[in-house]
């Protein structure tokens, strides 16, 4: 494959991952290229460390590009919205300017209140749109998928682990002491029969990679509940609910 791809030959070939050394051991007399052990591959750390060094543009990055766009727009929001105070400080300085010229002047008082009159609407204005673009930043950082935000990860790929013929009414991600812990639960289209396929194909997703789910508690246990009360005849509206950890 190496020939096809590069035009050259491997020499050597590194082995990664915690039981590196015993598939060397087992497969140093079955080929003839040098094997070699990482072990750094065996930190906690590795993995992290490997993705922050992809590059950002890379088209197989796990961050979308509209979330890696989100925060440039994050950064001219608040660009945006520092400017607009130091607008806002600068007129209050101006009215307050104001306010002691007609203290200290003979000036037409009528006049200087119309002008006061004048900036605090500015003011109003510019108040008005300090609270909205703080509105879209918070809507921006709900938005905002990035590597710290696995909840938003997982639930815009769910969509496409769920079978068709089951309909998601809940699904929830909770930050756990080190790990994360997913509910979900739904319903069915299809008869109790025909709904096993689907809930153990849903399963096998989310325990494959990369979430790795190790589930706790099973669709089979509802399923077998719904089936002893003599259900399995029925079609449509078969609930079902499933608990596991991501790990």
């Amino acid at each position: 494959y190496a020939k096809q791809r590069i035009g050259g030959s491997v020499k050597n070939a590194w082995l990664i991952g915690e039981r590196a050394g015993e598939v060397q051991e087992t497969l140093s007399g079955a080929v003839d290229i040098a094997l070699q052990v990482n072990d750094n591959a065996s930190e906690p750390e590795f993995w992290m460390k490997q993705v922050a060094v992809l590059p950002q543009r890379l088209a197989s990055n796990f961050i979308p590009l509209l979330a890696r766009s989100s925060i440039t727009g994050k950064t001219m929001m608040r660009a945006g919205v520092l400017i607009t105070a130091a607008v806002s400080v600068a007129a209050l300085v101006f009215c307050s300017l104001v306010e002691y010229t007609l203290r200290t002047s003979s000036a037409d008082s009528l006049e200087i209140q119309a002008l006061i009159t004048e900036k605090e609407q500015e003011l109003d204005r510019l108040n008005a749109e300090v609270e909205l673009m703080e509105l879209e930043k918070t809507k921006l950082d709900i938005l905002n998928v990035d590597a710290f935000n696995l909840p938003a990860i997982f639930l815009s790929h769910l969509g496409d682990l769920v079978p068709e013929g089951l309909v998601l009414t809940n699904a929830e991600v909770k930050r756990g002491d080190n790990q994360w812990a997913i509910v979900l639960a739904g319903k069915s289209t299809v008869s109790l029969g025909e709904v096993a396929p689907l809930l153990s194909q849903l399963q096998g997703a989310l325990e494959a990679d990369p979430w790795n789910t190790q589930f706790t508690v099973s669709w089979e246990v509802a399923w077998m509940q719904q089936l002893t009360q003599g259900r399995a005849a029925q079609s449509g509206d078969v609930g079902f609910e499933m608990q596991g950890i991501l790990q």
